[in-house]
């Protein structure tokens, strides 16, 4: 403990004693991180940074993590309309992998305001069939999913965010764990009066506050519920 607390005291040794080494507690007064390596259940971050009570409010949910797909840029390009317009066609016009399909999701001119993409939600501000139009898939492990068709709309959410997506059945992920890619774009809309990201971008559903493992956030993975639009 001594060790940590004083770790930096040699380069920074012109800062007031007080000032010097690092804080290594909690809100709760126990140590963030131990002299010795110790295990931390995953599950406590998620109660930390989603303000449940305990892991119990967990049950049910899966453990949602995040890959980069090819034809994709990440999406902090949303607004860029070359790449926006690249990564949202797909080679052949097929749906895979939540690219757009049979149309092009561009901005003309100066214009910046992008539609939903490939017009994902209708005049009456509900979502379209997704055999109709083409949503970023979520990968699920086919006997977790088996009594919901391939191909479903379903929504996927948590205490930060929620998302709308198809689900796509593989026996590639294993029980437990979803597989939502990486470079969606964020296209938020008001759906029953809530918030719901129509491009499946899984920053939506990712808490900022740093993990006590590293200190750093736990971006690339997130618990989530899983549930069929009706």
């Amino acid at each position: 403990m001594w060790r940590y607390e004083n770790l930096y005291s040699k380069w920074h040794g012109w800062l007031p004693v007080a000032e010097q080494g690092q804080s290594n507690v909690d809100s709760e007064g126990d140590p963030i991180v131990y002299p010795i390596a110790m295990y931390f259940d995953y599950r406590d971050y998620f109660v930390e940074a989603y303000g449940l009570r305990d892991a119990s409010a967990l049950s049910g949910r899966y453990l949602l993590t995040t890959t980069h797909d090819r034809f994709r840029a990440h999406s902090s390009q949303a607004e860029n309309p070359y790449l926006r317009e690249l990564t949202h066609q797909v080679l052949g016009g097929g749906l895979y992998s939540g690219n757009d399909w049979d149309s092009y999701a561009t901005s003309s001119g100066d214009d910046v305001s992008y539609p939903a993409l490939n017009s994902l939600i209708g005049p009456n501000g509900l979502p379209i069939d997704p055999s109709k139009a083409s949503y970023t898939e979520i990968w699920v492990n086919d006997e977790d999913f088996k009594d919901i068709a391939d191909g479903s709309l379903v929504r996927v959410e948590n205490e930060i965010g929620a998302v709308y997506c198809v689900i796509r059945k593989t026996a590639r992920c294993v029980p437990g764990f979803v597989g939502l890619h990486q470079g969606c774009w964020y296209d938020p809309r008001t759906i029953g009066g809530k918030t719901v990201d129509v491009g499946g971008n899984c920053n939506t559903l990712m808490a900022t506050k740093p993990s006590r493992i590293d200190h750093g956030n736990a971006q690339q993975s997130a618990m989530v519920k899983i549930t069929v639009v009706k």
